[in-house]
């Protein structure tokens, strides 16, 4: 499954859209990014149990939510994967469960990859 943008070109974290996006305010980027961290893996848990369980209301609404919290943060590659991943989980047509897979698979990876980098490089 192709992605676009793809995925690898994107960063974990964008410093500059951080800032840009709060209004150049170091204090605030490094606090959304740590609310983002401290929340993303109960979030996950929920996205997780509800892509288990084939819950696609649920599922939604939870990718939804995640993917509003990612327009604040400059994580433009899980902002990407949650836009696809939410997009493909409300489609009226039946789902490839092999392309659910994938596009699981790489939202699992973004979410670590957002986890690690905040931790490593914005606390």
């Amino acid at each position: 499954m192709n992605f676009s943008p793809k995925l690898d070109d994107l960063p974990a974290v964008d410093w500059n859209l951080c800032l840009s996006l709060t209004g150049n305010n170091p204090e605030v980027a490094k606090e959304l990014l740590a609310l983002l961290k401290a929340t993303l893996p109960s979030t996950y848990q929920q996205i997780k149990a509800s892509y288990e369980h084939a819950q696609f209301t649920q599922l939604c609404d939870h990718l939804h939510g995640l993917y509003g919290a990612t327009c604040y943060c400059g994580v433009p590659a899980l902002k990407a994967i949650t836009k696809h991943f939410e997009d493909l989980a409300k489609a009226k047509t039946p789902i490839d469960q092999e392309d659910m897979k994938l596009v699981f698979m790489h939202f699992t990876h973004e979410v670590e990859r957002v986890i690690e980098v905040i931790g490593d490089e914005y606390e």
